[in-house]
């Protein structure tokens, strides 16, 4: 883990992955499917590897491109195997924006699935892209899961939260 320090007017967001609370049931899409093997013994799970798109916004401030998609988060331990479908919105700002900026746009963005969702809803996972090129990711915990600051930085952006 490597530490960093920003101040909150300083330009360096290019992205982020936001993930928010019940947006997977809001926006459902049936991603695990049971089939039939060719074993009379064993059914097989059908699970996509990459998230679909549900819907695509582009060139609206502040965004390049807004875009919800839906995956799957899988894991398996000894004797366990757990997938759940998840949520979550990628942005890409049509230019870099400051930290106070894009925690602006992450409150505007709870507000519209609240009204749409009708009940409460929070940013539950927010991963902020920096620089131009994208080369560096920042994951932010929000403050609803959090008593303290936490943030971790790594230099390589992974493609998806899930």
């Amino acid at each position: 883990m490597i530490g960093a320090h920003c101040g909150s007017d300083d330009e360096i967001i290019s992205g982020a992955l936001i993930s928010y609370t019940n947006l997977e049931q809001w926006a459902f899409v049936p991603t695990i499917r049971s089939e039939t093997s060719a074993n009379v013994d064993h059914f097989v799970l059908s699970i996509p590897i990459l998230a679909k798109s549900l819907f695509t916004v582009n060139e609206t401030f502040p965004f390049r491109k807004l875009e919800l998609l839906v995956g799957v988060e899988s894991s398996q331990r000894r004797g366990a195997f757990s997938a759940q479908a998840t949520g979550y919105f990628e942005c890409e700002f049509l230019g870099l924006l400051s930290v106070r900026t894009v925690k602006s746009v992450v409150r505007q963005l709870d507000n519209l699935l609240s009204i749409l969702e009708g009940q409460a809803t929070y940013a539950t996972r927010i991963r902020l892209l920096m620089g131009r090129a994208a080369t560096a990711c920042c994951r932010v915990v929000p403050s609803s899961q959090r008593a303290g600051v936490a943030v971790e930085h790594s230099r390589a952006p992974d493609a998806a939260i899930v």
